[in-house]
Formats: structure tokens, C-alpha cells, sequence
């Protein structure tokens, strides 16, 4: 089975092929957007091998914006990913994601406001784009 060392966030991640019958499995059980889950079941091989996702990632303690304060527990990479992947289309998605898990009203901020803090949030949460590049990596193998 190949075996691929790549550098994230100043880390060595080690990728491992697995039987195509492990991978359709993924696909099937945790498909293509739930990137977090999927790229931590990846990363158990080789056991013992790799840093956890959260380090590899970079998970800050909150994210913030002006006066606006998320804390992240120990589901932040959750909350990074749903916040990266309400952006996808369109950065506004990710402050008006930012607002709600705030338990903000969205009509209390104007349109430019809520893509400017967007941006903003978007800056904080991009590392967990590396999932894509080891899910990449794992599928290409």
C-alpha cells in the first residue's frame, strides 16, 4: 500500500491507501461535506502516526469580529467547518453562519456589514481547507 508524507501547517501528515472498498465506504457513510470527520477517519492510519486534527489545523481558541466573540469548545473544528462551508458559494454565508451561532439578529446589521465580517471570519476559519488537500490526497491514491 503507498504510503504519502505531506506538510500542513508545519506538520508531516502521513496519507495511507487504503482498499477501494474502504474508500466508497467513506463516501457512502460521511460523504463530501462533512470534510472534518472525513479526513479525521484518514488520519487513524497509520495509528499513532499523526497529530491530531485540531493541531495539524490550527483551531484558535475563539473567532472573532470587532466586538463579536465565538468561542470554540471542543467541537471547533466543527463550527471552523461549518463556518468555512456556508462561504463556499458566497462569503456572506459565513457572517450570516457567525451571526446565528451567536444567536445575533441578522436584520440588526446591514448587507455590506455582514460580507465584511464574513471576510473577516472566513480569514480565521481557511486552515480548515487542509482537510480538502489530505481527502485529496487519500482519493488520488
Amino acid at each position: 500500500m503507498e504510503k504519502k508524507v505531506i506538510n500542513i501547517n508545519g506538520y508531516d501528515v502521513t496519507v495511507m491507501e487504503q482498499p477501494s472498498s474502504y474508500v466508497l465506504k467513506l463516501e457512502k457513510e460521511i460523504g463530501r461535506t462533512r470534510i472534518v470527520d472525513y479526513t479525521k477517519e484518514i488520519l487513524k492510519y497509520p495509528s499513532g502516526v499523526n497529530e491530531s486534527l485540531e493541531n495539524i489545523i490550527g483551531v484558535p481558541e475563539s473567532i472573532k469580529y470587532q466586538d463579536l466573540e465565538l468561542k470554540l469548545d471542543d467541537r471547533g473544528l466543527y463550527t471552523m467547518e461549518k463556518l468555512f462551508i456556508a462561504g463556499l458559494e458566497n462569503v456572506v454565508f459565513t457572517g450570516e453562519t457567525f451571526l446565528k451561532l451567536l444567536n445575533k439578529n441578522i436584520d440588526d446589521y446591514k448587507y455590506q456589514e455582514i460580507e465584511k465580517m464574513g471576510l473577516e471570519v472566513w480569514e480565521q476559519v481557511k486552515n480548515i481547507a487542509f482537510c480538502g488537500l489530505v481527502v485529496d490526497t487519500f482519493r488520488r491514491m
